[in-house]
C-alpha cells in the first residue's frame, strides 16, 4: 500500500493533467502487449501486425515483456525516478540506454499511429475529472479514481506490492490519466522524465467495453480509407464496392472473381451496373474481358462530393440501387 499524506495547502494545490505523453503510455502498453484483456484485442493484433514487420524489435519486446512487472523497472529508468519502490533491476536489458531506445522504438510502432484518438481519449478524462472538482469538490474526485484507491483522512490510500509513505510537504499532486495503465494507480515522485517535476499520481482511465472502441493504432489515413469503402458499401453494395477497389488495377472478369471469391457470371452482373452507372469501362482484350475505374468512380472511391465529380445519372443511380 502507498499512503500520500496531504496537508490542506497540497488539496489546494491538485492539479489535473491530460495524461504524460506517448512514451510513458507506450511504458505502460508493455504490460498489454503481454495480457489478454477483451478490449485491447484489436489493438494487441494491430501492434503485433506491425511488429512482424520488424523482426528485431518484435524479438527484444517479447524478450522483455515475458518478465512480469518489467514496466515497472523501464518507467523508473525513463522517469529517471529512483524514490519508486524497485527492488532489484529484474529486465533483461544490458543497459539503461537500450531501455529508452525500446521505449522509443515501441513508441513509434504502438503509440505513433493511433495517438489523436489515445490523447482525444485521455483529454475525455481530463476533463470528467475537472467536473467532479467542480462540482463535488477534490476529496470527491479523489475517492473517485478508482474502486481501489481511497481518501482516508488526509491520506489518500493506492494498492502496491510493497509499503511505502509519501509527504507531498507542500508541493501538492498533478493527476494524471492513462488509457493502457492496468494497475489501480502509479506513483511518480520525482519524475522530470515524464516532463513533471511534481510528484504525479497516473490512474487508468475508465473504460467501458460496452459502450467505447478501444483505438486500434491504425493510421489516420487507414481509418479514413477503410470508412469511406465501408460508406461505399452501404451506398453501391460491398460486392460492387470492392469489385471498384479492385479494379484500381486493370483486372479480368476471372481475375475479380478469384480476389472476390464469386463466380465470372456474378462478376459480370455486377460490372454492368457498375458500367451503366459510370464508374467502370470494359474492353475486350482476346478472350478475356478487361475493367478499369472510370475518372468519376475514382472520385468516388475517394470520397469526394458529387459536384466535385460530375453527378451520376439518374438511371445509373437507380441501377445502383438495386439488390
Amino acid at each position: 500500500m502507498i499512503r500520500i499524506r496531504m496537508s490542506a495547502e497540497d488539496l489546494t494545490c491538485i492539479r489535473i493533467g491530460s495524461g504524460l505523453g506517448p512514451e510513458i503510455e507506450a511504458i505502460f502498453a508493455l504490460e498489454v502487449l503481454r495480457g489478454s484483456a477483451n478490449h485491447f484485442q484489436a489493438w494487441r493484433k494491430g501492434v503485433r501486425k506491425r511488429l512482424s514487420l520488424q523482426g528485431d524489435l518484435a524479438a527484444r519486446l517479447d524478450h522483455l515483456v515475458r518478465t512480469p512487472g518489467v514496466f515497472r523497472d523501464v518507467l523508473r529508468i525513463w522517469t529517471g525516478d529512483h524514490d519508486m519502490a524497485s527492488g532489484e533491476n529484474t529486465m533483461p536489458l544490458r543497459s539503461h540506454a537500450e531501455a529508452r531506445a525500446l521505449v522509443r522504438a515501441f513508441c513509434r510502432v504502438a503509440m505513433a499511429p493511433g495517438w489523436p484518438a489515445i490523447q482525444a481519449r485521455i483529454d475525455a478524462e481530463t476533463d470528467a475529472c475537472r467536473q467532479i472538482a467542480g462540482s463535488a469538490g477534490v476529496k470527491t474526485l479523489l475517492s473517485s479514481l478508482h474502486p481501489r484507491i481511497r481518501w482516508q483522512g488526509r491520506c489518500l490510500e493506492i494498492p502496491a506490492d510493497e509499503p511505502s509513505e509519501v509527504v507531498l510537504d507542500g508541493r501538492g499532486l498533478v493527476l494524471a490519466p492513462s488509457l493502457f495503465l492496468q494497475s489501480a494507480g502509479e506513483m511518480l515522485v520525482n519524475a522530470e522524465g515524464a516532463g513533471n517535476s511534481v510528484p504525479t499520481l497516473v490512474f487508468p482511465v475508465r473504460f467501458d467495453p460496452r459502450r467505447e472502441v478501444l483505438p486500434t493504432g491504425e493510421s489516420d489515413g487507414a481509418i479514413a480509407a477503410r470508412d469511406r469503402q465501408q460508406s461505399l458499401g452501404a451506398l453501391v453494395g460491398r460486392t460492387r464496392a470492392a469489385l471498384l477497389h479492385a479494379v484500381l488495377d486493370e483486372s479480368t472478369t476471372s481475375e475479380l472473381a478469384e480476389s472476390l471469391g464469386v463466380t465470372a457470371a456474378a462478376v459480370s452482373q455486377h460490372a454492368a451496373i457498375l458500367r451503366s452507372s459510370g464508374l467502370i469501362t470494359s474492353r475486350r482484350s482476346g478472350s478475356s474481358v478487361l475493367h478499369t475505374v472510370t475518372l468519376l468512380g475514382l472520385h468516388l472511391l475517394r470520397g469526394e462530393s458529387a459536384r466535385q465529380a460530375g453527378h451520376l445519372t439518374a438511371s445509373g443511380a437507380r441501377l445502383m440501387a438495386r439488390a
